[in-house]
């Protein structure tokens, strides 16, 4: 699990990158990503292997 937090253009300063097309001033980005596995499942053809893990 991963918590995340963004302030762009901090000093909400007025700025162009394409010409006459103003870019958005102070803003805010909070968000929290998560994640998963599934857990496999080990199965084995093996008779070997079963009669082994049994022990």
């Amino acid at each position: 699990m991963e918590l995340f937090c963004s302030i762009n253009n901090l000093l909400n300063k007025n700025y162009v990158v394409v010409q006459n097309t103003p870019m958005p001033l102070r803003n805010y980005e909070v968000g929290l990503c998560m994640n998963y596995h599934k857990k496999k499942k080990t199965t084995s053809n093996n008779p070997l292997e079963i009669i082994n893990n049994t022990k």
